[in-house]
């Protein structure tokens, strides 16, 4: 915010330093109003001249495609290969707007999608049909393999006909005179794969690092024998990733290129739900994604497991809705018209209404290692776009353990203060028994069942480490322990422990992100603590 008050856009980077054993940060911030400005002219040009363009260009490839059928009467040689090359030079001005298009909605969110249960057998056959005369041009044709069968994907029919377009054309692109371009499909039992093979030059190491970025062009010269806009892969891939699957390519120098697209099954309700899964019916979702496409597919995976799904566009509408409805989780994306994502979820932890309420984290941004932002707002999860739908239920399902049962750890810390600081993060999430001596942590070991130990060494009255046997003895094998002390634990130590974090180098945020994972990992082993009820 501005001295006179008005809000202007900033870059914050944030990054740590060490000096002895102090722990420093150093934050820069950038106001990138100019920024931002340019980016929505760039913007705004690119989509007016793209739409300018296409009307007239349009018109101009159809009366050039009637003129070249006949319409008008029989041409003379000459003219019919003249008006031959300028029909299909103004297809290709046609495809570069298109493609322009494209790119401008799908980095806005716009590209719409029709989502539809289809047979992916009968796409491929389709794609490969419509492209056997381009590739014939370049002196190649096509081999189909899909003898693996058919399966069922929730896709827009013609999206994914324009990547699996992309993709031949390249290959017939770059194939030598006579060469065959393979196209196989294969079933998995996840999901359905396309790959496209040619027989070209491959892709060199250096283009590879960029081969799905804007515009990219191996050979960027004026010169340079192959058209294309570089823009085909790059639109691909957003198309891929908003139908939940994703484009894969393997190559070497003079070896050719296989490209590869993945798509999920679309499997009936019936086949979704197996024994033991029922658990997940009633559970009351609110999905806040600006993508009416993704929130339509995450809803669809939600309800397809007995769960009821509100799915809202906007922080706006998120907080209506939870002003309105209890829900027992949120899916939140990062990227919404009115709001950070994080900055929201801050904001719901600051109200007593939401604080406890679990959010997983969607968005296509990377972080789910941060676990400093994970902890801070105490995030159940972080799953990172395209969607695996089986990861996203697994994760609904720890939520729903843990809410039927919380954890019990003990704490053996002198320190009241960090002991009470604890309590506080866990809240909501596990039962925190401090004990601030050795004494009390003993009695606490022979009186109760823990499933998981916080442990330091150096206390008031004897060391830590003295409960060690008596964890073993008395919790029917010894729950997971975790050293926090002020000091590096030996080799020796370590190996008697799950984790050894030590107070001048690990924060508090970095304890409590090791805590949720020794649990999780505790529950998926069916640990003998009383954490394996869950």
């Amino acid at each position: 915010r501005r001295k006179d008050g008005a809000i202007f856009p900033v870059d914050l980077g944030i990054s740590e330093m060490r000096i002895g054993a102090r722990r420093l940060f150093i934050g820069i911030v950038r106001d990138i109003s100019d920024r931002r400005e340019i980016e929505q002219m760039k913007s705004g040009f690119v989509s007016t001249v793209s739409h300018e363009l296409r009307t007239p260009l349009t018109s101009i490839s159809g009366s050039l495609g009637l003129i070249a059928g006949g319409v008008a009467g029989a041409l003379p040689p000459k003219a019919a290969r003249l008006i031959e090359i300028a029909r299909l030079n103004s297809e290709r001005l046609v495809r570069l707007i298109n493609d322009i298009l494209d790119l401008e909605k799908a980095e806005s969110g716009k590209l719409q999608m029709q989502l539809e249960a289809q047979g992916v057998r009968g796409l491929v056959e389709q794609a490969v049909e419509a492209n056997r005369s381009y590739a014939q041009s370049f002196g190649a044709t096509i081999d189909m393999d899909v003898a693996a069968g058919d399966t069922t994907v929730l896709v827009d029919r013609d999206r994914l006909i324009q990547v699996l377009t992309n993709l031949i054309s390249n290959a017939a692109k770059f194939s030598p005179p006579g060469a065959a371009i393979k196209v196989l499909l294969q079933i998995h039992d996840d999901a359905a794969q396309v790959s496209v093979s040619d027989q070209g030059p491959g892709i060199s190491a250096d283009f590879q690092q960029r081969i799905f970025q804007r515009f990219a062009q191996a050979d960027s010269s004026d010169t340079r024998s192959k058209g294309g806009t570089g823009l085909g892969l790059s639109i691909s891939k957003k198309i891929m990733e908003m139908l939940g699957g994703r484009i894969e390519f393997a190559s070497a120098p003079g070896q050719g290129a296989t490209f590869t697209i993945s798509i999920p099954k679309h499997v009936s309700a019936p086949d979704w739900v197996s024994d033991g899964e029922a658990e997940l019916s009633g559970f009351n979702v609110l999905v806040c994604e600006d993508d009416p496409d993704v929130a339509a597919l995450l809803s669809e995976i939600l309800r397809r497991e007995g769960m009821r799904a509100e799915s809202v566009g906007s922080a706006r509408a998120a907080r209506a809705a939870l002003g309105a409805v209890r829900f027992d989780l949120a899916l939140i994306d990062l990227h919404l018209p009115d709001a950070d994502g994080l900055g929201f979820i801050a904001e719901l932890r600051e109200q007593e209404a939401t604080r406890n309420l679990p959010v997983i984290v969607v968005s296509a941004r990377g972080g789910g290692s941060s676990t400093a932002v994970i902890s801070a707002l105490h995030l159940a999860d972080w799953l990172q776009k395209p969607i695996d739908p089986q990861r996203l239920l697994a994760a609904i399902r720890q939520i729903l353990q843990s809410r039927e049962h919380h954890a019990r750890i003990l704490h053996v810390e002198d320190d009241i203060s960090l002991t009470q600081l604890m309590r506080e993060l866990l809240d909501g999430e596990a039962e925190l028994i401090a004990a601030h001596s050795l004494a009390e942590g003993r009695a606490q070991v022979l009186s109760s069942q823990f499933d998981l130990v916080i442990l330091d060494i150096a206390l008031g009255d004897g060391s830590g480490l003295d409960l060690l046997p008596m964890l073993q003895e008395k919790q029917g094998g010894a729950p997971p322990i975790i050293l926090y002390s002020a000091s590096d634990a030996s080799r020796e130590l370590s190996d008697r422990v799950q984790v050894a974090l030590v107070k001048s180098r690990d924060s508090v945020q970095q304890l409590l992100v090791t805590i949720r994972r020794q649990l999780v990992r505790a529950s998926a082993q069916d640990s003998p603590s009383a954490l394996k009820q869950t």
